[in-house]
Parts: C-alpha cells; sequence; structure tokens
C-alpha cells in the first residue's frame, strides 16, 4: 500500500492549466516516441521531468502534455521504487479529490497484460474556472506507473470525443 501515496501524487501533478487542443481529431494525432513508450497525441507535445515527494520517498515524475482551448492530451509516468506496491484505485480515487471533480465510470480492465484501470472525473476546472470532464486510464506495470489524461470541456461528458479511444489504444508499451 505504500505506493497508494506516490499514485495519488502523480496524478494530482498534471492539474491540467488549460482544457487541450482546439479542433483535434484523430487524423491530427501523430506518434510520439517517449522513454519506453509510444503514443498518438496532437501536435508537440511538452515533455517535462520533475522530483516529487511520495509516501514511497522522491520519485522523477515525467511528463507529456499537448492542450489548447477546448482539449487536452497528457501522458505521464513515474518509476516505481522497487519496495512500493500500486493502488489504482487509491491513484484514481486522489486524483478526483485534488482536482475537485466527482471520480465515476470506474472499471478495472487489463492492457497489454497490465492492471490497469479506466474512469471519468466530472467537473474537473481549469485555472480559468471552466468545468471540464477528464477521462483516464491508469496503468501499473512492474516497474511503472502510467497515466493517460484526457480533458474536454463541460463538467458532465458522458462520451468522450472520438479522438481519446485513439488517444488511448495507441500506447504501446516497450
Amino acid at each position: 500500500m505504500r505506493c497508494a501515496s506516490l499514485s495519488v501524487v502523480v496524478l494530482a501533478a498534471l492539474l491540467l492549466g488549460a482544457c487541450g487542443a482546439t479542433g483535434e481529431s484523430t487524423k491530427d494525432l501523430e506518434t510520439l516516441q517517449g522513454d519506453g513508450f509510444s503514443i498518438k497525441m496532437p501536435g508537440t507535445p511538452k515533455r517535462s521531468s520533475r522530483t516529487i515527494q511520495s509516501g514511497a520517498g522522491p520519485v522523477t515524475l515525467t511528463s507529456y502534455v499537448s492542450d489548447g482551448s477546448e482539449q487536452a492530451f497528457s501522458i505521464a509516468f513515474t518509476e516505481l521504487p522497487k519496495a512500493a506496491k500500486g493502488d489504482l484505485v487509491a491513484a484514481l480515487r486522489g486524483a478526483a479529490t485534488s482536482l475537485g471533480g466527482t471520480l465515476t465510470d470506474e472499471r478495472m480492465t487489463k492492457y497489454q497484460g497490465f492492471d490497469t484501470r479506466d474512469a471519468r472525473i466530472l467537473g474537473v476546472k481549469n485555472n480559468k474556472g471552466t468545468e471540464g470532464t477528464l477521462f483516464t486510464r491508469v496503468i501499473l506495470t512492474k516497474d511503472r506507473l502510467y497515466e493517460l489524461r484526457f480533458v474536454v470541456e463541460g463538467g458532465d461528458r458522458t462520451q468522450p470525443p472520438d479522438v481519446y479511444p485513439q488517444f488511448r489504444d495507441s500506447l504501446k508499451l516497450a
């Protein structure tokens, strides 16, 4: 359970300042070759890396973000300390709490053989106070915690635009 705190910190560290890139469609996605993964995202995602404190000690959070005025895309990961044990449920609940939203439609899945949880977080506000809906997937591999996020304007969207599943399902882990 030590990694539950780590998961919450990783998810909370990615609060998006804007609600994403305008007018993305599936044809606008380009393959990003990341650190041990590839994924399709629009434009040229901004990479950042920083050390954050967690219940398991200091960890490095690396993220790639592509955002604009109506939608935002991000992928983040952190290397798990050897003694840490991940908790995807706590990760999603911590994200909803830190973002001031309501967690819903949470479900357990598998992705490329790894434990995964998908969810929606309603009523997420950006730095301008505009409400959005966050569609998210967290993935626990043997040595990393990944989070995919897609934010779209509208505080209670039940379905994401078609571009979200293409983004989400394009992730290839090395």
